[in-house]
């Protein structure tokens, strides 16, 4: 399996499977530690160029709940990144992939709840083709979902180059 540092010529827009289901209460993140966890090579991709779109989940919600949403991880990974942005739509649709190719070198957005949409559950190919979208090689960063037959990890995962991240 080919390993982060294996990821070659840089300047790339790189989609990161994080794992940021962290506790939030009215509206703030309350232990930050996986979002710690992701700095550094985090930080690597954005030093040597790369533009990251980062996607997670989090809790067990399904659909769009204002309660699962990932405005305050958002803010929270702003105190460790410059240059974060949340995208609010869901992931694969029309408008989040234009702010992802708005993206320019050393930004990063961190794209609302993977769940929201149907077909997830059931990786669905059209549905995972859409969340790899524009970008140019994939990090499966959140070992806790790598057994996951998902389209938002084993459906990505399908649309090469991948790579696994240092906490895989």
């Amino acid at each position: 399996m080919l390993q982060l540092n294996d990821l070659g010529p840089r300047g790339k827009c790189v989609l990161v499977r994080v794992d940021y289901d962290v506790p939030i209460k009215d509206g703030v993140v309350q232990y930050d530690t996986r979002i710690q966890e992701r700095r550094d090579s985090l930080r690597h991709l954005l030093e040597v160029g790369d533009s990251l779109v980062l996607h997670s989940r989090l809790g067990r919600a399904r659909g769009v709940d204002p309660k699962y949403s990932l405005v305050p991880v958002a803010e929270a990974l702003s105190r460790y990144l410059s240059g974060v942005r949340f995208v609010p739509h869901s992931p694969g649709s029309d408008q989040a992939h234009q702010a992802v190719e708005a993206l320019a070198p050393g930004e990063v957005a961190l794209l609302a709840h993977v769940r929201s949409q149907p077909g997830v559950e059931k990786n669905d190919p059209d549905l995972a083709a859409r969340y790899a979208g524009p970008r140019e090689a994939f990090v499966q960063d959140a070992f806790g979902s790598t057994n996951v037959a998902h389209a938002r990890v084993a459906g990505v995962a399908r649309h090469p180059p991948y790579f696994a991240g240092p906490l895989t």
